[in-house]
């Protein structure tokens, strides 16, 4: 139960932490020297929240390509995250912090040298991890020789 006092005619209620579905919500006024006892019901309905979010994908580069590695961050609501910190890892190891543009997206230019890493961007409380992969720019073959 959730009680105010009624001022100027009114009384303004706030309930935190309320379930998304459909509530019954009861008010009931009990009355004072100038006006008489009122109740109403009402069915209130209360939409899931949507929570921040990282949206990246695995990429697959060549070295010294200069490919940027891009994640797109939407804030709670499921708005565009715009000038948000973006904190990136490679392995653990933090290399970068950007800001996401007008779009959400940020942006990091990969570097690393050949090899597979992990690749991990946090914004928000949000934390997503990818494959990242830099292969050499030269593929050698062994060929026979007669």
């Amino acid at each position: 139960m959730v009680t105010d006092t009624v001022k100027n005619g009114m009384a303004n209620l706030s309930v935190d932490n309320l379930a998304s579905g459909n509530h019954n919500v009861s008010v009931l006024y009990s009355g004072d020297e100038n006006y008489t006892y009122a109740e109403a019901s009402k069915i209130v309905s209360v939409a899931s929240s949507i929570p921040a979010k990282i949206v990246a994908k695995e990429l697959s580069v060549i070295y010294s390509a200069g490919t940027k590695y891009t994640v797109t961050v939407y804030a709670e609501g499921g708005s565009l995250a715009t000038g948000v910190t973006v904190v990136i890892k490679i392995n653990g190891k933090k290399v970068a912090t950007v800001k996401t543009n007008s779009k959400g997206v940020a942006t990091y230019n990969v570097v690393q040298i050949p090899g597979t890493y992990k690749i991990t961007a946090e914004a928000l409380g949000k934390t997503v991890t990818k494959k990242l992969t830099v292969k050499h720019v030269l593929k050698l073959q062994k060929v026979k020789v007669k």
